[in-house]
């Protein structure tokens, strides 16, 4: 099979004919999406609609499939690209096993064995997605069920099946099993991952696949509410007659436009055209292109979609040389959503920096230095402030895995306290919290170990990761871990995790991997913004603080 090409001219003409087929007819018309787009077409579409910002069922390792109606024992999936930037090209065909449907193309990430196993079981399903917000992965791992359409969603937990118990569904077997607690609804949870919703057609799996998440939202608000909910209650049988006008149609009743399906098009062609597609990025090989991804890695954890690192600006993000393994790069001392290429430093393992300059530094430089210093796999490192996980280095409830994607947690993180070395004391440089000397640096390190984090006592964290890259992506994860057990124990019920793994499988692991949400995240946060420039503050505004 070819790729399909779908560019910015296709875009348009294929949103032409969709609004005509979904805005012209009565709102409960059955005339489906795909009597006017290819699968293909309809991959990219329902894609970039679930991922829109205003839908916010895919994010970062949410995906679509669409049977092929030439051959039902195939589907079309996209291959190592996230839902917000697939494009036709990204689109592959495999059968219902998983394997390629022709050559050696290649196959999706394991989550088509999710969707291969549903469509086997269920016939009359067209398409599916699978999503992973916080929300409804808080309820995938509660023992709290979730209410909708009178009934509650089934959650499948793949380690109660043989073969699960690594916590992913990645055979055919356990999407089979998956497929069985699906039955013959139209979602179901999947535990520490997220959701699957099915429909007849990709158009319908849109206000699905919206309806189980705006579910999961609304019933954690009104358990955090508290007191109790009044329903409608029905005492009539017989509905008083619609009122009539000018709109009245053929049968007698009130004819509308399916204002909804044309929404949901424009968001596609929307986001089609503001975010076009792009092939995923090389991972850096030399020291210039490590500078540029460490610029975007620090506007990329600032972001608030990702919120690793708090907008105060006290928090930072380094890289190791790989022309010179002994020497690292780090922004001067500057907030981290204002760094340039022209900001960043490289320095040797004592600070101090290789062109000799004097130029102002982060205080806990050392944090950086020293974990380099001792553990020759590492080549990136962060220090973050942020809330929920310096929450969880304080709090008596441990950390634990409850995201797939975050297991790396294994059997939870060193506790660093910075008092155990000072004595007692504050720290003697800077702020009271503060890991300012190479002392301290070192401490941090030893009781790191071999972990891929440390907590730092009333301080945030400090991380460590085999690749730059990696480093990001594990960090949006742990947030995401700590965002979700927080709202999982918030529902009250008993909460399940995942197995204890050894901690620090996750440096040797991060070497070769590929990171398409790198991309994704770079285009949704960063779009065209010049990197290598800053707005200039407006006369009377303070330039430099310090």
């Amino acid at each position: 099979m070819k790729p399909h090409a779908l560019n910015i001219c296709s875009v348009r003409a294929v949103l032409a004919a969709l609004l005509f087929a979904i805005v012209s007819p009565p709102l409960l018309s059955a005339e489906p999406v795909a009597a006017v787009l290819t699968p293909a077409e309809e991959l990219v579409l329902v894609s970039r609609i679930l991922a829109s910002r205003e839908m916010g069922v895919l994010g970062p390792y949410g995906n679509v499939s669409i049977r092929s109606r030439a051959n039902p024992n195939r589907f079309f999936m996209a291959v190592n690209v996230t839902a917000a930037l697939v494009s036709g090209r990204d689109v592959v065909e495999v059968d219902l096993d998983g394997q390629p449907a022709e050559g050696n193309r290649p196959v999706p990430g394991e989550e088509r064995f999710i969707h291969g196993g549903v469509y086997k079981a269920r016939p009359e399903v067209m398409a599916i997605s699978f999503g992973a917000t916080p929300e409804l992965v808080a309820f995938s791992v509660s023992s709290v069920p979730l209410p909708r359409n009178n009934r509650r969603v089934p959650v499948f937990d793949m380690r109660k099946v043989d073969g699960g118990r690594a916590g992913v569904v990645n055979s055919a077997a356990l999407g089979g099993a998956l497929a069985r607690t699906l039955g013959q609804g139209d979602a179901a949870l999947v535990f520490g991952q997220g959701a699957v919703a099915v429909a007849r057609s990709g158009r319908d799996l849109i206000p699905v696949a919206l309806s189980l998440r705006t579910a999961a939202e609304q019933r954690l608000f009104e358990i955090g509410l508290g007191g109790s909910l009044t329903g409608i209650a029905i005492t009539r049988d017989k509905a008083i007659p619609e009122a009539g006008g000018s709109n009245l149609g053929p049968s007698g009743g009130a004819e509308r436009v399916d204002r909804f399906g044309a929404f949901f098009n424009f968001l596609g062609a929307r986001d089609m055209l503001r975010i076009p597609a792009g092939r995923p990025s090389p991972a850096p090989q030399s020291d210039k292109e490590l500078i540029q991804d460490l610029v975007i890695a620090n506007r990329l954890l600032v972001a608030p979609e990702m919120g690793v690192l708090t907008p105060d600006g006290l928090a930072h993000v380094s890289v190791r040389s790989r022309a010179n393994p002994g020497h690292f790069f780090i922004a001067r001392d500057l907030a981290p959503g204002m760094v340039t290429a022209a900001d960043i430093i490289e320095t040797d393992f004592d600070t101090r920096p290789v062109n000799g300059a004097r130029v102002a530094q982060y205080s806990e430089r050392f944090i950086h230095a020293q974990i380099y210093k001792a553990r020759p796999e590492v080549m990136a490192i962060l220090h973050a402030h942020t809330p929920e996980l310096r929450t969880f280095g304080q709090s008596s409830v441990k950390l634990r895995s409850v995201l797939d994607k975050a297991r790396f947690i294994g059997a939870g993180f060193p506790l660093y306290d910075i008092t155990q070395f000072t004595g007692g004391a504050p720290s003697p440089v800077s702020c009271m919290h503060c890991i300012s000397t190479p002392e301290l640096g070192r401490a941090l390190a030893d009781v790191m170990g071999k972990a891929p984090v440390a907590m730092l006592l009333e301080h945030g964290i400090a991380m460590a990761d085999a690749s730059l890259r990696g480093l990001v992506v594990n960090a949006y994860n742990l947030r995401m871990n700590a965002r979700i057990q927080q709202l999982a124990v918030s529902l009250g019920g008993e909460v399940g995790y995942f197995d204890a793994a050894p901690a620090d499988t996750a440096i040797a692991a991060g070497r070769t991997a590929a990171y398409p949400e790198w991309d994704y995240w770079k285009q949704l946060l960063i779009g065209s913004t010049d990197l290598d420039s800053v707005p200039k503050p407006a006369v009377g505004l303070p330039v430099n603080v310090r």
